[in-house]
């Protein structure tokens, strides 16, 4: 009877370990779900923040391009100094001019693709 009983005990202690170990487990990988869940909210806010950053500067430099678009070229003595503000303006009207053609053709896919 006590190899019986022994081994009942036994079985009883296996089981037990068993279901102790499964139950960590589950903790485990809830942990790691958690863990994963956490890292791609992180990394949401970071791609957020990296736009945020980005269209700062794409405002600040939008506003310098004003400066230099609003500057009074009569007011320029310097012939040299004139030509470059000049150049300055042609380009900036020419970058704006494409990114303006280019907004208009993403619209129209947008619109395209909504109707498909």
């Amino acid at each position: 009877m006590d190899k019986a009983k022994s081994k009942r005990k036994n079985s009883v202690e296996s089981s037990d370990a068993i279901e102790t170990k499964e139950q960590e487990n589950r903790q485990l990988g809830e942990m790691l779900k958690e863990n994963n869940s956490f890292r791609q909210k992180i990394y949401q806010m970071q791609m957020v923040r990296a736009q945020i950053e980005s269209r700062k500067l794409a405002l600040a430099e939008y506003r310098e391009q004003n400066k230099i678009l609003l500057a009074d070229l009569n007011s320029i003595a310097d012939p040299k100094v004139r030509e470059f503000f000049v150049r300055e303006q042609m380009q900036i009207m020419q970058k704006r001019s494409q990114q303006q053609g280019q907004g208009s053709q993403q619209q129209g896919q947008e619109s395209k693709h909504t109707s498909d």
